[in-house]
């Protein structure tokens, strides 16, 4: 029985898009050699199916890399919030207990050779040791203060070393004890400097002043980044650095809470940085989620 046109193409759907048998394929192809109208049709057939596999998956594409990176911006963020929540927990445990004097922290032997050693009484404490001139190069004054954590007494309880004062032979006229509690520093070796009493170590103040300059270039930056609101070039660059205002302020935060007095400002500060890090970046991170999310 031969086969009609209307019959082909009927089939050629099937043909075209290769869900029919092996015998209907034969079947096409040989009457498709015999016929150009039939020939014609598939040629239809095959350019819409092109035309339409073209047209249908460049916006799949575009779906599935606008996902992707979402999905890559998502772990990112996470990352950089976990990591945050590291540092502040790192930040938890160290945190400095200062240790008073009434604990015994601290003796001081002299050596025949005329050398001062301090030796730590309390385990795994860490200290901080000062030194400075006297007003007449008499001699040195010497400022000693000692501080445990949650670290030092759960997990690391080794002794500490000795530490020489005077190792090149320098002239020692007195050595303090600070509390760093607001209590009157204790003379424990030389001569008492203020005998009237008053020698108070003061927790240093120099945070306030980073986070008052990150706050005034916070409030300009905002102030900058609404006039430049509609110049899209600007307003990205401005963005970025009023970004790292606000990062560096929810750093101290972080860190410090809303105090700006530390008696270690030099680990209260690094310890800011380093919070200010994962900060900036799931910021910066979490704006390009919001703007992929809005398209």
């Amino acid at each position: 029985m031969e086969l009609t046109c209307d019959v082909i193409k009927d089939l050629l759907p099937l043909y075209v898009e290769n869900i029919s048998s092996a015998n209907t394929r034969i079947v096409v192809e040989e009457h498709i050699d015999s016929c150009d109208s039939c020939k014609k049709e598939l040629d239809k057939f095959q350019a819409q199916e092109e035309c339409s596999f073209g047209t249908n998956t460049l916006p799949l594409k575009k779906l599935q890399y606008t996902l992707c990176k979402r999905k890559y911006l998502t772990i990112l963020f996470s990352v950089m919030f976990t990591l945050l929540v590291l540092i502040i927990v790192n930040e938890y445990l160290t945190a400095p207990e200062y240790i008073p004097y009434t604990e015994n922290p601290v003796t001081i032997t002299k050596t025949n050779n005329e050398l001062f050693i301090v030796h730590f009484n309390i385990p795994g404490a860490m200290y901080q040791i000062s030194q400075y001139r006297e007003n007449d190069n008499s001699g040195y004054i010497y400022n000693i203060s000692m501080w445990s954590s949650i670290w030092n007494r759960s997990i690391y309880k080794d002794a500490v070393d000795d530490f020489i004062l005077n190792p090149r032979g320098e002239v020692i006229s007195s050595v303090y004890y600070s509390s760093n509690d607001g209590t009157e520093d204790i003379l424990i070796y030389g001569k008492d400097r203020s005998p009237n009493g008053g020698t108070i170590t003061l927790p240093r103040l120099v945070l306030a002043y980073y986070a008052t300059i990150a706050a005034v270039l916070a409030v300009i930056l905002g102030i900058v980044l609404f006039l430049f609101r509609n110049n899209k070039k600007a307003k990205a660059i401005i963005l970025k650095f009023f970004t790292l205002s606000i990062s560096y302020l929810l750093g101290h935060i972080c860190i410090k809470g809303f105090s700006t007095s530390s008696y270690n400002a030099i680990r209260d500060f690094y310890a800011i940085l380093l919070a200010m890090i994962p900060i900036y970046c799931a910021m910066l991170i979490g704006e390009k989620l919001l703007v992929s999310r809005s398209r």
